[in-house]
């Protein structure tokens, strides 16, 4: 199943770009596109903080709805592949261990990271991927960004993914995972 593709435009907003350089379509200029007024309620929303939370918490083996920003590549792989991480999906994989975790809310990009926050920017200028994953695979990533994490073998069904690169080559770093 391929998961459905949404696509960002220029956003509307007067205050698109900086400086109020309206000829300047170079990515240094672009400060936002029309994710939140057209798009972002669109997709399939994350489930709640809280019921992921219980589900983990509980040991239960619940499909859940999550968040990632990443790159176009790794979203091909992910959908591709059908595993968090892009690679060969494992039925049988377990949740990231305490050591693993710590690091990547440390340090980042060592495990794949999703959200439950859907305001969080981590998908600009790159994609974002919306995946229903088995609660039985995650565990606790960054607090503050509403973050579970999980082994890259985690299975995973992409729902829908959203290119908010506006058609210039995505940057080279990623803001999260």
């Amino acid at each position: 199943m391929t998961g459905k593709l949404f696509t960002t435009d220029f956003s509307r907003n007067p205050n698109y770009y900086m400086n109020g350089n309206i000829k300047d379509h170079s990515q240094r200029n672009v400060v936002e596109d029309n994710f939140n007024e057209a798009i972002k309620y669109k997709l399939t929303q994350p489930t709640s903080e809280s019921e992921v939370a219980e589900a983990v918490c509980q040991g239960l083996d619940v499909d859940v709805v999550l968040w990632r920003g990443t790159t176009a590549e790794r979203v091909a792989h992910i959908e591709k592949n059908g595993s968090a991480g892009g690679i060969a999906p494992e039925c049988d994989t377990k949740p990231p261990g305490e050591a693993s975790v710590r690091t990547q809310i440390a340090f980042g990009s060592s495990l794949p990271e999703f959200t439950t926050n859907p305001n969080l920017g981590f998908s600009f200028r790159h994609w974002l991927v919306v995946v229903f994953i088995n609660s039985q695979y995650l565990a606790k990533g960054s607090g503050s960004e509403g973050g579970w994490v999980c082994n890259a073998s985690a299975p995973v069904t992409v729902i829908e993914k959203v290119d908010r690169t506006l058609g210039f080559p995505e940057p080279s770093f990623i803001n999260a995972s």
